[in-house]
């Protein structure tokens, strides 16, 4: 199976309308974890929001046109709580600003839709935990004076509401928005595993009015204003958030295989994700240009990674090593955070260049050891896909200087460099928000912990005994062009599995037969199907259950 990726940009053209009802099925949840820190509501990545996954916006066709390319319309949004707040950070990428409309809502702006009860109510608003709030960009530098006009749909509980614009100095244009709501003022119980509706929404302007719309989860048309059935839902989690990633341990017993496929047990870990772009010469193209996802592990005797990389234009060939296409490496065993250059002693740095594929044995060597030759033991390999590469490695934490303790904090940064065709035209990182002296440096990298083990994954066992029908998420998820679906059935009996477009059209039959209790799992190829959303429908003869799944090639 190729990798999971990251689906960034999705112009869903031609989605019919009557997909939305659809919604009430299934779906990802937005996770929020439980912060430790509280971050200052000024518009900026604090420390904290950088150990937080991005979670995208997925539609981008809900207004009156399509928007130019990415540069024209694009959203990310990350959440986190505390026992009284709610906090939330997105980044519009938005190239023309316009601020005057007659309609307040054909102004650029970012909504953010809440349900405290996740009641998937088909009426409108109910008037008591269901809110609907515009941040308009219009508010910049008055947010203050604003809170009031937000739209509280349950009344004017503002108290403790503070949000903050920030437009982006960068090239690509656009803005950040920051908010702390009180959980109070949304009804929202501070509750760890408390599920709410949730939607984020960026209407984009150029000059006459709102051309388009950007949607985490709605799919097609704008009713979100109408109808919370059509919004997602989000979950509060009693995951830990702080200034510092935790690498999670995988028990004793745990066999990772280093083959570049991206094993479901890293996913139980905190994702590290790039929060800088244009580090180097110039900005990338798009997000589709430069970006990966890592994933990190260890157990008592490696360290173990994984980057889901998305480049759409591969380099292999400069003079300088450091201008070739790959991702780096940096950890410091004992966080010293020293401004001046490495230490020699503990400090490593590692460049995994795309250079090295098809040849990782011989090229362990040349990954840049800083403290040394100590290579026996590592392996890396380098899989390309239809949208970059992945690259998964296995190091002996003796080479690292690191000690497998739980509660070890480390120095560490995560870095992809991208060559388009002449030169290293641009640099992301995880952790440095500026510039490009990390390999210089390691008081300009962030923080990790050497965690607790990860959950959900343990040391075999008998199979359990199923006592309920269940449809599990699809695996990798987007996919190109395979996937598998897993199911659970709870007795024997006639069974269904089928596939669907947004048409509802039938475009797949996998199973339609007896098949016996347990769990069962089905391979499906999308290769003769054209991108886009798919559901996936499991028929039994006392229940149906339906999930989503999307083809990206």
């Amino acid at each position: 199976m190729t990798a999971r990726k990251i689906l960034f940009l999705v112009l869903c053209v031609g989605l019919v309308a009557n997909v939305a009802a659809a919604k009430v099925i299934d779906g990802v949840l937005y996770e929020i974890p439980k912060t430790t820190i509280v971050p200052v509501i000024d518009g900026k990545m604090d420390a904290v929001w950088k150990t937080l996954d991005w979670n995208f916006q997925n539609s981008y066709d809900n207004g009156n046109m399509v928007p130019d390319g990415w540069y024209d319309l694009f959203g990310a949004s990350k959440m986190m709580w505390d026992d009284e707040n709610l906090y939330g950070l997105f980044y519009a990428q938005d190239d023309i600003l316009v601020d005057v409309h007659a309609n307040s809502w054909e102004r650029d702006a970012v909504e953010f839709y809440s349900d405290a009860e996740n009641s998937k109510g088909t009426a409108a608003f109910d008037g008591v935990n269901d809110q609907h709030l515009s941040f308009r960009h219009e508010f910049i530098d008055n947010e203050t004076a604003n809170v009031a006009n937000l739209g509280w749909i349950t009344g004017t509980v503002t108290d403790g509401t503070e949000f903050k614009f920030l437009d982006d100095s960068t090239a690509m244009g656009g803005y950040w928005l920051e908010f702390k709501i009180p959980l109070e003022a949304l009804s929202i119980p501070g509750i760890p595993g408390q599920e709410i509706g949730v939607e984020w929404q960026q209407n984009d302007n150029d000059g006459t009015s709102r051309e388009s719309i950007s949607k985490w989860w709605l799919d097609a048309g704008d009713n979100s204003w109408l109808y919370p059935s059509l919004w997602g839902t989000g979950v509060l989690t009693d995951r830990s958030v702080t200034d510092a990633v935790e690498i999670k341990k995988v028990p004793a017993g745990t066999t990772i295989t280093i083959d570049g496929e991206l094993d479901p047990v890293y996913t139980q870990g905190d994702p590290i994700t790039q929060n800088s772009h244009g580090n180097g010469n110039m900005v990338p193209t798009d997000f589709q240009d430069a970006f990966t996802r890592t994933y990190l592990l260890y157990d008592d005797d490696n360290l173990y990674g994984y980057f889901d990389t998305y480049d759409e234009t591969l380099v292999d060939v400069h003079a300088n090593s450091w201008e070739r296409d790959g991702v780096e490496l940096y950890t410091d065993a004992d966080n010293s955070k020293g401004p001046t250059a490495f230490d020699g002693v503990n400090d490593t740095h590692l460049s995994f260049y795309h250079a090295f594929m098809g040849n990782e044995a011989a090229s362990i060597a040349n990954l840049g050891w800083i403290t040394g030759t100590v290579t026996d033991g590592t392996e890396f390999v380098i899989v390309d896909d239809s949208l970059g590469y992945n690259v998964e490695f296995k190091i002996p934490l003796e080479a690292l200087s690191i000690p497998a303790i739980e509660g070890q904090i480390i120095g560490l940064e995560v870095q992809m460099d991208d060559n388009d065709g002449t030169s290293r035209e641009s640099i992301s990182k995880w952790w440095l928000e500026s510039g490009d002296n990390s390999w210089l440096y390691p008081a300009l990298w962030g923080t990790a912990t050497m965690g607790s083990l990860v959950t959900g994954v343990e040391e075999k066992k008998p199979a359990p005994v199923v006592d309920s029908y269940s449809l599990e998420q699809n695996y990798p998820n987007p996919f190109n062009p395979s996937t598998t679906i897993f199911y659970s059935l709870k007795s024997n009996g006639k069974v269904r599995l089928s596939v669907y477009d947004l048409m509802g059209r039938e475009v797949a039959v996998l199973v339609d037969g007896n098949q016996s209790s347990g769990r069962h799992d089905v391979a499906f190829s999308g290769a003769n199907l054209t991108s886009g959303i798919y559901f996936y429908k499991l028929q039994t003869a006392s229940e149906v259950i339906t999930k989503k799944m999307t083809l990206m090639k």
